[in-house]
């Protein structure tokens, strides 16, 4: 169950093993907000024995242009970093970084050069293994479980969605540009959700959102979303494609520029999410395709996807599992094919 009706922000998030992975040497400890109850229990390190970040989801995870590897940063009871390079995990000592919270929202701004990631109402960036507090004169009201990523033809971040500790969804667009967010008016725009989807579609030349749920008291089946939306130029357009994913929220969803499609994998649409889906779904030209590869991840949902540049391939860390399970695997697709690193 992705929020409960006495508990909005009872979500998908996890527990991360305080025991394995410890605070950020110095970091800013923050305030987790009193709603959210853990769901997922942490798996463990990686089992190749290599350093890896300990099981989780719900964490945020981008591929950073600038300094060239993919960072992931936090988790339900985390604030630690942690950077993917060269098929390694390396844990990065930060002076300081923002608190702990539950589904935060990053992805690289290419305009200014930095991951940029909202923590309910607070803007931080990444570069060059730094975080940094900014703050903007307006902000997106407090929320978490928004979407977010760069629009490269129009040049800004996009946010949508999301949902606050009171259970109030939203159906807002904002840009964040040069250090300020501004919200958009849009003629039309997805209905109000949280846990829905978002990149941009280098292909076809806009943003694609997929997915998501709704209602004001608890994401559960029946609440989730099948719906694919196109952003571009400042306005959201409704896509009918034939083939397309079944409703659902918590998907991973990135671009893979190898390949030249976006990519999607697993989500769920049951109660406490305990039946996550585990299949791979690709999109272009408005057209959504089903794959059936051979060897592909477990079944999860709120795992961590980016596309590494470096290595041209996606990257996916961990999730939510079947029976409250978190993942702590590592995994690259490249070709159509699924490699458990």
């Amino acid at each position: 169950m992705m929020g409960v009706a006495s508990s909005p922000t009872a979500s998908l998030t996890a527990t991360v093993n305080p025991s394995v992975e410890g605070p950020a040497p110095g970091a800013a400890s923050g305030t987790t907000p009193a709603a959210p109850v853990p769901a997922w229990v942490a798996g463990g390190a990686s089992s190749s024995g290599k350093a890896s970040p300990a099981a989780r989801d719900a964490a945020v995870m981008a591929y950073d242009a600038k300094d060239r590897y993919v960072v992931l940063f936090g988790g339900y009871s985390s604030n630690v970093t942690w950077k993917f390079q060269g098929g390694l995990w390396s844990r990065l000592s930060t002076r300081t970084a923002p608190p702990v919270g539950p589904v935060m929202s990053m992805t690289y701004d290419a305009k200014n050069g930095y991951v940029v990631l909202l923590d309910g109402t607070q803007t931080w960036t990444f570069s060059s293994a730094s975080w940094t507090e900014l703050h903007p004169a307006r902000s997106p009201p407090d929320r978490y479980a928004a979407a977010m990523t760069y629009d490269a033809k129009d040049g800004y971040v996009v946010l949508f969605g999301g949902v606050n500790s009171t259970g109030s969804y939203f159906g807002d667009t904002w840009k964040f540009v040069g250090g300020t967010w501004t919200e958009l008016t849009t003629a039309t725009h997805p209905s109000p959700r949280a846990f829905t989807s978002m990149v941009y579609d280098a292909t076809d030349g806009y943003v694609v959102l997929f997915g998501g749920c709704h209602v004001a008291t608890a994401c559960t089946t029946g609440n989730f979303l099948a719906d694919t939306w196109k952003f571009v130029g400042g306005s959201w357009s409704l896509l009918s494609p034939g083939a397309h994913p079944s409703a659902r929220a918590g998907e991973m969803l990135t671009y893979d520029a190898a390949d030249g499609y976006v990519l999607l994998f697993g989500g769920c649409a049951s109660s406490n999410c305990s039946k996550p889906f585990g299949d791979t779904w690709t999109f272009v030209a408005g057209t959504w395709t089903h794959l059936t590869p051979s060897s592909h991840p477990a079944a999860r949902v709120l795992g961590m996807i980016a596309y590494d540049v470096r290595s041209h391939e996606v990257v996916l860390f961990g999730g939510g599992g079947h029976l409250f399970h978190a993942f702590g695997d590592t995994w690259t697709f490249r070709a159509g094919a699924w490699t458990k690193v």
